[in-house]
């Protein structure tokens, strides 16, 4: 149970959820994706300044046939593509400013941050109206706690990119007859017509994500989403030991030679360490070999795997000492069958805690299995080990937490023999 059915799983689940992660999804289906736009720009500063440069080019032609109102850099990015048709309500986009932008990103509140730089008005204008090319840049910050929205809005802006470099090489096109032919403005609106320079929607965009780092494949996000989850199992088969090893007198006989109870329970803990390093170990060099899973950071994926067993020791320690000083089997088994599941639900092994209720979401970090997830896709990113804290010291709350609470338990029961 310990190591080949979470092989299985792990095989299974990162093969058939493939498409989750990567572009290949529908997203047609998807509704109410939240973004935030920042406007770093100066409208009609940007505008005149472009125009001008523009009438300067035209200066011997009548331009008052261009019509610059229809050539609306935000009319294109807000009207003509985010609330196109196309896109149907798909994205639910507010205009904040950056700083209030990266606290939504921090606090997932947003799948993206897409960021309007300054001069993004003036060499959308030079692009349309003029025989030079501005260099538009538009960042897109990724959130990469939201990834399977995230690609998504990376996957249409980057749509967007193409439609607007298409625009761009049809204007050169107008720009070149009316140099080589001396075109006047009525000739060239009808040319600009014909080609669509008016209709498209063109810019040239860069996409970037908030660490340049790579994202993470359905393989690897399932290694680490089943190897977490049945790390608890390992738990639950530690916090049967004890009561089983006083059914076999196995227990009596120790204590009867002078081992304390104490110090049973703490090899239990050890025990339990043990058996989720090796099973840990197991796993991570299968997916590697025979998945082609990345790691990454190596000495974050130790941290990341001593520091889960030593939790999931601690949680065996305190379900073992408890179900053995109750005497009842079921403590041990509603901890395997509810409590288990439900840590594997909003730890996100099951599905990305992204595509949760956000209810849910909130409480993530009380799943043992959830902290883990997040300190291996860490190391896979190749994340600072300062960001990976946070998880670290969790995770070994968490284990100290329950080791004192099974201290406590024996020590209520510390005059109690076991015979």
């Amino acid at each position: 149970m310990l190591i080949v059915m979470p092989i299985v799983l792990m095989s299974i689940l990162g093969a058939s959820l493939k498409g989750v992660f990567s572009d290949e999804n529908n997203s047609g289906s998807i509704k109410n994706i939240n973004i935030a736009i920042v406007k770093e720009y100066n409208f009609e500063q940007e505008k005149e300044k472009a125009l001008e440069i523009s009438k300067s080019f035209f200066k011997d032609m009548k331009t008052e046939g261009i019509n610059y109102d229809k050539i609306n850099p935000e009319k294109i990015f807000f009207q003509d593509f985010l609330e196109s048709k196309q896109l149907n309500g798909m994205l639910r986009y507010v205009i904040t400013d950056r700083k209030q932008g990266e606290k939504m990103l921090a606090e997932n509140e947003i799948s993206a941050l897409v960021i309007l730089p300054k001069n993004y008005v003036y060499n959308t204008f030079i692009n349309y109206t003029s025989a030079g090319r501005g260099v538009v840049r538009i960042e897109t910050i990724k959130n990469q706690d939201s990834q399977f929205y995230a690609e998504i809005v990376e996957m249409l802006v980057d749509g967007f990119l193409n439609a607007m470099n298409n625009a761009v090489s049809r204007k050169m096109v107008l720009i070149e007859a009316v140099v080589l032919n001396k075109l006047n403005a009525e000739t060239i609106g009808n040319l600009s017509d014909s080609i669509g320079i008016k209709e498209d929607n063109s810019k040239n965009i860069i996409i970037k994500e908030l660490t340049g780092e790579d994202k993470i494949n359905s393989f690897q996000y399932y290694a680490v989403a089943i190897m977490s989850m049945f790390l608890l199992y390992a738990a639950s088969i530690g916090g049967k030991a004890l009561i089983e090893e006083k059914n076999d007198f196995t227990l009596q006989r120790a204590e009867a030679s002078g081992i304390s109870l104490r110090q049973i329970a703490y090899s239990n803990f050890f025990r339990i360490v043990v058996i989720a390093i090796i099973q840990s170990a197991i796993m991570i060099g299968f997916s590697r070999l025979f998945l082609g899973v990345i790691w990454g950071d190596l000495a974050t994926v130790i941290i990341a795997l001593i520091s889960s067993a030593i939790s999931v020791g601690g949680m065996g320690f305190f379900v073992a000492v408890l179900t053995l000083i109750t005497g009842r089997y079921y403590i041990a088994n509603i901890f395997e069958f509810a409590i288990v599941n439900m840590m594997a639900l909003i730890g996100g092994s099951f599905i990305p805690v992204e595509l949760l209720p956000k209810a849910l979401q909130k409480i993530d970090f009380l799943a043992i299995n959830g902290s883990a997830l997040k300190l291996y896709l860490n190391a896979m990113k190749y994340r600072p080990i300062e960001e990976s804290y946070t998880f670290i010291f969790l995770l070994i709350g968490i284990a100290f937490g329950f080791i004192l609470g099974g201290l406590i338990i024996l020590g209520y029961n510390n005059r109690r023999s076991i015979v």
